[in-house]
């Protein structure tokens, strides 16, 4: 019987080592993403639009990247001004949200919060040929 007992102890322990490896590390890996994000192409003026809105009581966004970084971010600001340096973070309440533009499709956005960072992959959207 000690044999027994020693052998499903030793798979009751191999099974719980596997067990603690599958799962997550931290809770940070379960946490939700405290944003939606939303995008549209517009042909018109060759624009990709990404909106980011909080779903989170009060998040900070502090930059939006496109294709890991190779698709410019061509926001302007109200008075016509192109942003070329970094979005400055930017606070929203819940249902708040930001909008970027960038100069190419983005098959790839990763939105850094004070929350931690999230990667997207939007879906393409349908382009015609000029």
């Amino acid at each position: 019987m000690v044999h027994a007992a020693t052998f499903l102890k030793t798979i009751f322990l191999g099974a719980t080592i596997a067990a603690a490896i599958a799962m997550p590390a931290t809770a940070d890996e379960l946490q939700q993403a405290p944003i939606k994000v939303s995008t549209k192409w517009d042909e018109g003026i060759s624009s990709y639009f990404v909106r980011v809105t909080s779903t989170s009581d009060e998040v900070d966004i502090i930059s939006v990247i496109a294709n890991r970084g190779n698709c410019e971010d061509i926001t302007v600001n109200p008075g016509n001004v192109s942003l070329k340096s970094p979005l400055s973070p930017t606070t929203l309440k819940f249902g708040e949200a930001i909008t970027r533009r960038f100069s190419c499709i983005a098959i790839e956005l990763t939105v850094e919060t004070n929350k931690g960072s999230w990667t997207y992959h939007p879906e393409a959207p349908a382009v015609t040929a000029r």
